[in-house]
């Protein structure tokens, strides 16, 4: 829908020029060959720049909407996923964390509103970031618990990580990590700025995929 007000609103901007153009035409003269085709040149580069914004803001919000398909569980709109349109996908983590917060920070409102016991409201305050983003963090937690505590070379700790399976330790770990968020959500005050810390790590994510090494050889750049 973003992308089409855009486009509708992009073709408003060239009507809008067509016509200046004209009433701009008739006040320097219609008769003057070399006055008309400078301003056709004048006015063509206008509209090659308001294209080249409107294949800008295009590729933008499919890079927002490829990070919340991504990341998220949020219904959004077809996209194609190509390296032009993942191009600023990063830029959107923080937005996507903004998404979890936002639904955190609204159960935990609702759960007040409807005087709920501590345990019940800290139980679905646990079970929201893993609702909004389908579990997609947790699975690479899993896979990294795994991975480390298998204690085995290099090469077999990356196809650990590549396993899609999931083994004794990553149930186990995945378990104490519950436990202990659970914990700390039944001593919850401020839900606000627990909210924020989503958008935190969603910005700490972003600036370790561009500035922390990667696990295997990446070809090209990152």
């Amino acid at each position: 829908m973003e992308i089409l007000r855009i486009s509708i609103v992009c073709g408003r901007i060239d009507s809008l020029l067509l016509l200046v153009r004209e009433i701009h035409f008739a006040s320097v003269g219609r008769d003057d060959p070399a006055r008309r085709l400078h301003q056709w040149q004048k006015y063509g580069i206008l509209r090659e720049m308001i294209e080249k914004r409107r294949r800008f803001m295009r590729h933008l919000l499919s890079s927002c909407v490829i990070a919340f398909s991504t990341y998220s569980r949020i219904p959004m709109p077809q996209v194609e996923w190509n390296e032009r349109n993942m191009r600023h996908t990063l830029a959107f983590f923080p937005l996507v964390g903004a998404a979890v917060g936002a639904a955190f920070w609204g159960t935990d409102a609702l759960c007040r509103l409807l005087e709920l016991g501590t345990v019940l409201r800290a139980a679905l305050l646990a079970a929201v970031p893993a609702a909004v983003t389908g579990g997609i963090h947790l699975d690479g937690y899993c896979d990294t618990v795994d991975a480390l505590a298998s204690h085995a070379s290099r090469e077999r700790k990356l196809e650990i990580l590549k396993d899609s399976g999931a083994g004794a330790f990553a149930v186990i770990w995945c378990c104490v990590w519950f436990l202990l968020y659970f914990a700390l959500l039944t001593e919850l005050e401020s839900a606000a700025t627990a909210a924020a810390c989503f958008i935190l790590s969603r910005c700490l994510s972003a600036w370790g995929i561009e500035r922390l090494p990667s696990a295997r050889p990446v070809s090209g750049p990152r």
